[in-house]
């Protein structure tokens, strides 16, 4: 803190704007799913959790599918794909088994 009572460090604010220009430059797509996004179905979420020494910065900022929200807030990137494989490699040699 300075002397003047402010803040020497400057805080991070997810605006409106900085929702819409992601948006864009995802080119309307979740890097996770390949789904559409449109304003109404997604979610802002950090790349690496602030639970897992995340950042609260622009760079860290990824716009998800509502579904894909919880994973995010969770889990980090590397965890998400383990997981996933994990899914599918069950999910084969269970329906290989039908």
């Amino acid at each position: 803190m300075s002397g003047d009572g402010s803040s020497t460090k400057s805080r991070f604010i997810f605006r409106a704007k900085d929702f819409y220009a992601l948006l864009e430059k995802q080119e309307y797509r979740c890097p996770y799913s390949g789904r559409e996004l449109t304003p109404s179905n997604c979610i802002a979420e950090h790349r690496i959790p602030l639970r897992k020494n995340g950042k609260h910065e622009a760079a860290n900022i990824v716009l998800v599918d509502n579904s894909i929200g919880y994973l995010k807030r969770y889990l980090t990137d590397a965890e998400v794909i383990k997981l996933a494989e994990d899914m599918v490699k069950t999910l084969k040699i269970k329906n290989a088994a039908k």
